[in-house]
């Protein structure tokens, strides 16, 4: 499914490892040169400057052209419609001549291509069929975004099909009325403690290894949804904006406590789930809730201005930094300051396997000592003389 070379993708994997490898020093020249040799990578990525080059030359050539047909184009209504749709469609194909026929891999050109190609289509469909309810079009989103990541493993549509698919649970609970306007945040949380739990799943199997960085950015995602769904300013405001202030007034007094626990009890649950399980991920969503939970105190019950507020956070958090990188300089308890490999588990045994192939020469059979049998009329039967 995925339209990239599997193969590259896997030697890719390789080198990167062999890259911090050599840069720990755990490797030597020669061997991270035969790792190279031995582990080819057919594909196309600039640097990060060159690839913000060519991402914004992609789009001006492709709105360019995009405005030279509409031009040509004599009446508005469908024919601009059918105009994007068809300007999209030409966007992924040549994106696939790009992956198949020049080797790019998140090179610019492809990421703009397929970003483009999604919102034109979008957009024409959008507009051709004008009698497209809400719900229909975060389906349409959802089923293009996942598509898109199935092939092209993007982690922007990542996010797409996971906000497209919580997009279609609001406007399918939120039509319920009143329980709808009180389920819709424990629905929220379910959906997101779920889609989590299978992208940690998925990221240590060896069939979804290509998706591991839509994987990783997808869980973080979660973690965030999760938290937000019960966040009080969130669920409070979300209720004000769709069913007015009656509808927020009203809700039960226990739901309300409920909520500003949350708010504030999650990115605790977090940090300590992050550093007992040595998982960056909860660290940082969890130092991400913090923030949210301090703006939400502050929103309700601003105790200080705000100039003085800021300069007192940043005076704590870079006191704490300091602190903590000190104390951290020595490896405590797992803990460390210094940076650490940052090993694949997937490409770590192909790596190894490469350097006890060229470390080790392959066994070869033992030479011949010689004797040959022979001699005698006996037909080489050993006799050496007269019967």
């Amino acid at each position: 499914m995925i339209a990239y070379n599997t193969e590259g993708l896997d030697n890719k994997n390789i080198q990167g490892q062999a890259e911090r490898a050599l840069a720990e020093h755990t490797i030597t020249s020669e061997e991270h040169a035969a790792i190279l040799t031995a582990c080819p990578v057919p594909f196309y990525t600039p640097n990060f400057f060159i690839r913000i080059g060519l991402f914004l030359l992609t789009v001006v050539i492709v709105l360019c052209s995009g405005g030279l047909l509409t031009l040509m184009v004599n009446s508005i209504g469908d024919s601009l419609a059918i105009l994007l749709f068809f300007t999209g469609l030409i966007c992924i194909g040549v994106l696939e001549y790009l992956v198949y026929g020049k080797r790019h891999f998140r090179s610019g050109a492809d990421d703009a291509l397929l970003w483009l190609a999604a919102g034109l289509i979008f957009a024409g469909i959008d507009l051709f069929a004008s009698h497209i309810t809400d719900l229909q079009l975060w389906i349409l989103a959802f089923v293009m975004a996942c598509w898109c990541t199935l092939r092209y493993a993007d982690r922007i549509m990542a996010l797409a099909a996971f906000g497209s698919f919580l997009g279609i649970l609001f406007y399918t609970i939120g039509e319920w009325g009143g329980s709808g306007r009180l389920l819709l945040p424990f629905s929220i949380m379910a959906a997101s403690a779920v889609t989590g739990w299978l992208a940690a799943d998925f990221h240590n199997r060896h069939r979804y290894r290509h998706y591991r960085d839509c994987l990783v950015l997808l869980r973080a995602a979660t973690l965030l949804t999760f938290y937000g769904a019960g966040n009080i300013i969130i669920v409070r405001e979300w209720q004000i904006s769709f069913f007015g202030w009656r509808a927020a007034a009203n809700t039960p007094h226990l739901l309300e406590v409920f909520f500003w626990a949350w708010s504030l009890i999650i990115p605790l649950l977090y940090l300590v789930r992050g550093i007992l399980k040595k998982d960056r991920i909860f660290l940082w969503m969890g130092l991400a809730g913090v923030g949210a939970a301090i703006y939400t105190i502050r929103y309700y019950h601003p105790m200080l201005p705000l100039e003085w507020a800021m300069a007192i956070g940043g005076a704590a958090l870079i006191t704490l930094s300091y602190s903590l990188i000190s104390y951290l300089r020595k490896p405590r308890s797992g803990f460390t300051f210094q940076k650490e490999p940052d090993t694949d588990p997937i490409a770590t045994p192909q790596l190894e396997s490469l350097l006890i192939a060229e470390t080790f020469p392959p066994a070869t059979p033992p030479a011949a000592d010689g004797f040959q049998f022979g001699g005698g009329t006996g037909g080489g039967g050993g006799a050496g003389g007269q019967y």
